[in-house]
Parts: structure tokens; sequence; C-alpha cells
């Protein structure tokens, strides 16, 4: 890694690149890490895959850290979901111009139409980056990072831009709140607060804005300043170990005040388009396969990306109604009758579900998800069924459905924890090759929270109080995970209560969480 400053221009984010494709069409663009749906012309799209393999890339050699390749289920999709009000609109939120939510077997992505060359970074390019690593650093380690750190890291590289030669530049500010930025560094840096992960705290009509700003701001002067080398790694550690965040950071980074007035004259100087550069022989971007969407797929891809973000029962309702009509134009399309399954899942509606998945599957055995949706219907099922020997048979039906998933995907994470699952949910204790699968899905979806909520509690229940204890740490640390991380905390203290080998029944309330899906 060649770690050196360099002054690169860029467009910033009052500019955006404007392109006239020969032919827009759905694309999907698959990578190693990532599927793309994209409405694009396919040159636009290959690069802008290209461009997102070469980014992870980068992120892996300016961290030092190398997520595994995930099983192809666990990739993250991204989904270019049009203007800036259509993803505010998937959102809920007018404010949100691009978010990922992160869960096992399904992590996704949603950003506004990207618009872009090798060279610039458009806003809707930073917003992807932005998210996507979020993500990178979700994949790489179970510990939540603190909320300042989290939000700095990922405006510093949302900016990464790539030169005509495929050199990457890190760390320039692309967003157009500079107001927040000077305003920044004429009342003061407030390194306390940052480290104490309370945006709410800086006062002003752009308060949030002025939290990136700052995240930003101390996480470039982590970065580039080279006689702090190692801080940022160090604090982390120190906060992954439970040592309050303003603590952590008097023993990594030294005087607060210091770094306080480092940031602010830095904020003051021209030196803020500074940047770290990454060669591209590092990041050499990995193979990229385009498949052009079918006509149905087309028309669902509306329905898709709001069932991808996930609906209430009303809407599931009106959309697996709406599917139904797309699925009958297109009864040979393995992918639209796999929608049509995901909205009647959707909608409650169970035995649809299972009827469609086995319709997607009977066109294409490989669909992975068609499994999944048929799979968790059945579960349904047999959470509903009241007599016992039918429960026992609908459970060993649904069973039977993730071990067809596996002999497609044997590292599938659903199909590992549902394994699990089946003896959680009659309450029988699960066995060794049951617990291991557990547990092998939690560690290839570190970023799903509530996974390894249930895997510590899977330890708790045979009582292996320090397993418990090491599987949960992660997510009471975690500033992001809300109720969960609550909960977390709560498992932490009864774990200080229990000697090691004291079991304590609880598969009952892990069957609460996965009937909660």
């Amino acid at each position: 890694m060649l770690y050196r400053l360099l002054a690169f221009v860029v467009l910033l984010a009052l500019v955006v690149l404007v392109q006239t494709p020969a032919k827009a069409e759905w694309f999907e663009a698959s990578g190693e890490r990532f599927v793309i749906y994209a409405d694009d012309d396919e040159s636009s799209i290959r690069t802008f895959a290209s461009n997102l393999e070469r980014f992870h890339n980068l992120l892996e050699v300016v961290t030092g850290l190398q997520p595994a390749p995930p099983p192809p289920s666990n990739r993250l999709k991204v989904y270019v979901a049009g203007s800036a009000g259509d993803v505010a609109s998937l959102a809920g939120d007018s404010g949100v111009q691009g978010f990922y939510i992160p869960r096992v077997g399904n992590s996704v992505a949603f950003t506004p139409t990207i618009k872009m060359d090798a060279q610039t970074v458009s806003p809707t390019t930073a917003i992807l980056r932005h998210e996507y690593t979020h993500h990178f650093f979700a994949s790489a380690s179970p510990y939540g990072m603190p909320l300042w750190m989290s939000e700095g890291s990922a405006e510093f590289f949302g900016g990464t831009g790539f030169d005509e030669d495929g050199n990457g530049f890190s760390g320039i500010y692309v967003r157009d709140n500079f107001v927040e930025l000077y305003e920044a560094a004429s009342n003061g840096i407030q390194i306390g607060r940052l480290l104490a992960q309370d945006p709410s705290s800086f006062s002003g009509r752009l308060n949030r804005s002025a939290f990136y700003a700052q995240s930003w701001r101390l996480y470039w002067v982590l970065s580039l300043n080279e006689e702090r080398d190692g801080q940022l790694r160090d604090y982390w550690s120190e906060v992954a170990k439970g040592t309050p965040s303003v603590e952590a950071g008097g023993k990594a980074f030294g005087s607060l005040a210091a770094l306080s007035r480092e940031m602010g004259k830095s904020f003051r100087s021209w030196d803020w388009q500074q940047s770290l550069m990454t060669p591209a022989n590092e990041t050499q971007p990995g193979k990229v396969t385009l498949r052009k969407m079918s006509a149905g797929e087309v028309e669902m891809m509306a329905m898709t990306m709001r069932l991808q973000r996930g609906v209430q029962q009303a809407e599931a309702v009106e959309l697996a109604s709406k599917a139904r009509k797309v699925a009958a134009k297109h009864p040979d399309d393995a992918r639209v009758i796999l929608t049509l399954a995901q909205a009647e899942l959707a909608a409650d509606m169970n035995g649809s579900a299972i009827a469609a998945a086995d319709r997607a599957t009977a066109l294409n055995p490989d669909l992975g998800d068609a499994y999944v949706y048929k799979g968790l219907a059945q579960f349904r099922e047999a959470r509903a069924t009241p007599n016992s020997a039918a429960k026992q048979l609908a459970y060993k039906n649904a069973l039977t459905t993730f071990e067809i998933l596996q002999s497609v995907e044997p590292d599938h994470p659903i199909a590992l924890q549902s394994v699990f699952r089946f003896y959680a949910e009659q309450n029988l204790d699960p066995p060794l090759k049951a617990r291991k699968a557990l547990a092998k899905a939690a560690a290839l979806a570190p970023f799903d929270r509530e996974l390894a909520l249930i895997n510590g509690m899977n330890h708790l229940h045979f009582g292996e109080i320090a397993d418990a204890r090491q599987a949960v740490q992660p997510l009471a640390s975690d500033p992001h995970a809300g109720e969960k991380s609550e909960q977390a905390r709560s498992l932490l203290g009864f774990l200080s209560t229990k000697k090691e080998g004291e079991a304590v029944p609880v598969l009952e309330a892990i069957a609460d969480y996965f009937a909660s899906e």
C-alpha cells in the first residue's frame, strides 16, 4: 500500500456528470460480493459494477480487513432505484437518499440512479459507496463501530474516486454542506460529543450534517496523519473490549484537546482536498457477469424493491394481488414466479407461497430464494398445525426443503440456521450438528444482529456461559443495533450471575425470535 497525500480534483456534489445512454435496459450485474440491479445501458452498468469491485478491494487494502468472500446468497443486493424521491419513498423518510439493510441471506442497499465515469464522484456514487462501506465493516467484524466512527469512515470512503488509470483517492469531502465544515471550525470541534456518540447534542439548524462533517474530519485526521498511524485501530479495539468511547479515545489518541486543535486547523486550511492514494494494481476488479432482465422481471421490479425493503401486511396483500396479475402474463418466467412467491409469503398466504415456489423451482431448480420462501412458509404452517403427529410431519417437510437448498448452496446461511430452528420451534434440544450449523450461519452473517443474539442464547441454553458472552458482546457495544443492543446488554448482565455449566432453558424464547421473521 502506497501511503501518500495527493491533491485530487473531482467534480463535487453540486456537479453531476450528464450522460445519455445509447439504450437503457434493466440488467443484473453479478460479482463475487454483490448483485446489482440497474436500468441503464450495458457499458455504464459494467463500468459501475467493476468500480464497485475495485472499491471493495480498496477498502481491504486501506483498512487491512479482509471479509471472507460470501456464499452466493449472502452477497449484497444493490438496487439502483431511480430518483432520490423514489429512494426516499422506499425508505419512508424524505431525508434519506440511500440506505442499507443488513440481513442474513438478504442484505440490500438502495441508491438513486448513478451517472458517473471513472474519475467523477457524483452525489449518488458517494451515497452508494457510503452504504457499501457500512456493509464492508459489518462483514469484516462482529464488533459495531461507535457512531461517529461508523459514519466518519463511510463519509471518508464514500468520496473515493478513481482516475483513468484506476488509482483510487479516498478522503475527499463530496457533500454540498461545506457550510457545516467551516461552521464547525469557527465554533470549535466537539471531540467529546463526537466520541460520546450523540449527534443530537450539536446545536444549530444543521446539527445532523455537522455531526457527519465532523465525524468525517476526525476520521480523516486519524487516517492521513502518519504520526497517528494505528490510533484508529487501537481505539476500536478498546471500544470492542467495553471501554467507554471517550475513555478509549483518551487512551488511543492522547490529548483530546490537542486532537481538537488539529482538526480545527485542518478545517480552516485548504488541505481538506488532500487524499489517500491507493495504486490501481492493488485494486484490480474481479469478473463481473451481466444478464439482461426479462420483460416480466422489469414489470415486477417496482414490487420486488418494495418487498426487499419490507412491507406491512396491508401493502403486502396489495402487492401479492398485483404480482399474481403479472405472473399470469409470464407463466414460464421462473424469476417472475419467484417474486410472486415472495409476495405471497409477505401477505401471509403460505399455501400460495409454497405453490409459487414449487412452480419457480420446476422452471429453474437453481433459484435458491424459492426454497427459502417455501421453507419459511412451511415453518409457519407447522407452527399453526395443532395435531402433534401432523405438526411433526409439517416441520419435517420444512426441514427437507432447506436440506434441498443446501444441496444447491451448501453454505446458505438461512438453510444452516433452519437446521437449528427445526429443533427449537419444537422445543427439542438441538444436537451438536444443528448447533454448529447455527454458529456457522452467525459467522457468515456477522452483520445480522438478531442471529448473533440467537446464537448467544443457544450457548446459554447449554450452560456455555463464556461462549454466550463472546457471541453477544459485539452486539451489546453496537450503537446501531437499537433494541437488539439493549437485549444483548441485558443478557450480558444476566450472564454475569451464572457459572460455567449452568444451563438456562431458553428454546422457547429462541423460537419466538424465529417466529417473528
